[in-house]
């Protein structure tokens, strides 16, 4: 979960740097382990934060928190194209396009020689995941969040989402109990119904916005087609 949240934030751009650290008198080290306190910024494996000492077209030549020194090549910066109020900015071809000296960055390794390292930045996005066995239920992974420090709100067990395309197996199982078969055949077509006195009507559409016409119940539920499952939910009755 947490590697898809980094993923899919650096996809948005980069919004800069977590902090610029000045002269710490030599060390930088007292100065990132300061920071990264105050901020509360949350490591895991092996991220660190890192300040950048020295930039050209290149590399970015940083020094990490627990002492060493190292590098990130522009092929690791590419990723981080300047976040614009309308999208992201041009294409980096420079890594002085992105760092600055002074500037404190979360890393990570790029290989297992530590020789090279990634640039990252805390997601603005979070999840949560569940992982199940579809056989037995029970419940295999749970994660709620990006960062339990950074918020303790649990996103798998405390957020109310509409459930969307989920409830669809519950309206063709109640189809099933109520006289239809797999082979049944309903219309994948334009469905309008009343929601009420003074209030337009319901014009529900499928995903892609188009129509299959007649097709076999047990493929309105293997393609997730919301007219089709709307039609079965009206023709078995919406109060069952």
């Amino acid at each position: 979960l947490r590697y898809a949240l980094i993923l899919y934030d650096q996809r948005h751009g980069y919004r800069g740097p977590i902090a610029t650290l000045k002269n710490e008198g030599g060390s930088w080290q007292a100065g990132l382990t300061r920071l990264q306190q105050e901020k509360g910024v949350p490591l895991f494996d092996a991220q660190q934060l890192a300040v950048v000492q020295s930039v050209d077209a290149k590399a970015a030549k940083i020094g990490l928190m627990n002492g060493d020194r190292s590098a990130i090549p522009l092929a690791n910066l590419t990723w981080a194209r300047r976040v614009l109020g309308n999208g992201i900015g041009a294409a980096v071809t420079a890594a002085n396009q992105v760092l600055n000296v002074g500037d404190v960055v979360l890393v990570e390794p790029a290989n297992a020689a530590k020789t090279e390292y990634k640039l990252l930045q805390i997601p603005e996005v979070n999840g949560a995941m569940v992982v199940m066995d579809p056989h037995t239920g029970k419940v295999l992974a749970l994660s709620g969040g990006y960062s339990y420090g950074g918020s303790e709100f649990n996103r798998a067990t405390q957020a109310k989402r509409q459930p969307g395309s989920v409830f669809k197996p519950l309206v063709y199982m109640t189809a099933l109990e109520n006289g239809f078969s797999p082979n049944s055949i309903v219309v994948d077509g334009p469905v309008e119904l009343s929601q009420g006195p003074s209030l337009p009507m319901w014009k529900p559409k499928n995903y892609e916005n188009d129509f299959m016409g007649p097709m076999p119940f047990r493929v309105g539920l293997e393609k997730s087609r919301n007219l089709m499952t709307v039609r079965i939910a009206e023709m078995v009755g919406i109060k069952r």
